[in-house]
């Protein structure tokens, strides 16, 4: 083919480390734009070693972008992930940290217990148990979430607060995410300490985003 530029794995390499190092010692390719390019984009099948890190940072794919099989000695870190679908498999790492998963997809329809038993499917138990047991109390927080969480929270305009896990879900902490401001266009957030899992805020679901009403921390506690 005409003008077609055949280089090997190693010869590109060499290229890379020879022309995209700074004085850091960092190999920095960055800020490519590949707008008109109609083609696919891989960038598969890295060794990287060191004690140094890998940043996959502020890409912006109008189609799909794959992240599979990575294995990873020390951390992986995925945030801030807008996308219309997330699929994520075989990741190995020390530890994961996902956090502003914002995921476009539509809703899907809500259905019943009625109507899942319709079609074949039966609650377990022990998830049955757990589901009547949550019936008996109105109230997603404690008193004692419930009144820390209000105070915490006072002085801010919160858009959601929703509980995270890291470590492999050994541990767990509240997040609290702030409305944008005329200071800064996006959330801004803050943390509340960590806890063993399922040691408190227990009648909070990992990752759903609650409002301030759902959790009624507009109001004081009321049994």
């Amino acid at each position: 083919m005409k003008g077609e530029i055949i280089i090997n794995d190693e010869e590109l390499r060499d290229l890379l480390l020879e022309n995209c190092v700074n004085d850091n010692g960092d190999l920095v390719i960055s800020n490519i734009d590949l707008s008109e390019f109609k083609g696919n984009v891989i960038l598969d099948g890295w060794t990287v070693g060191g004690s140094g890190f890998v940043d996959l940072s502020f890409w912006e794919v109008k189609g799909n972008l794959y992240q599979r099989c990575q294995k990873v000695n020390g951390d992986l870190y995925q945030s801030y992930q807008s996308a219309k679908n997330i699929y994520q498999g075989f990741q190995t790492a020390k530890n994961i940290y996902q956090s502003y998963q914002n995921v476009r997809a539509k809703k899907l329809k809500e259905i019943s217990l009625d109507e899942l038993a319709k079609m074949g499917y039966k609650l377990k138990e022990k998830t049955m148990k757990k589901k009547i047991r949550d019936l008996t109390s109105p109230h997603i927080l404690t008193q004692a979430e419930h009144d820390c969480l209000r105070a915490v929270i006072k002085p801010y305009k919160v858009e959601y607060i929703h509980k995270l896990e890291i470590g492999s879900g050994r541990s767990q902490f509240i997040e609290i995410v702030l409305k944008p401001t005329i200071y800064c266009d996006s959330n801004p957030t803050f943390s509340m300490p960590f806890f063993k899992s399922n040691s408190m805020y227990k009648g909070m679901e990992v990752y759903r985003n609650y409002t301030i009403e759902e959790l009624e921390l507009d109001k004081e506690w009321k049994e």
